[in-house]
């Protein structure tokens, strides 16, 4: 479905992320996704101590696990 339909009120996207920042890819390459729903977004900022869990639980049980306690422990 076009990104442009007028179907939808909101679309998640990660195609825009700190990831371009961070490899300092040029601006046209940074922007693409935001040309493509006209520069207008909503930031969502979540709490970091939570998105560090979730993210544990995500790498050590997929989509829908849970982390073991030992996947909190030691220096990773």
């Amino acid at each position: 479905m076009a990104s442009n339909c007028g179907c939808t009120v909101l679309q998640k996207t990660h195609d825009f992320s700190l990831d371009g920042l961070l490899k300092k890819l040029p601006d046209n390459e940074r922007t693409n996704e935001l040309n493509r729903f006209n520069r207008k977004g909503v930031l969502i900022i979540r709490n970091p101590f939570k998105a560090i869990i979730a993210y544990k639980n995500f790498i050590a049980g997929g989509m829908k696990g849970v982390a073991p306690k030992s996947a909190f422990e030691g220096p990773g």
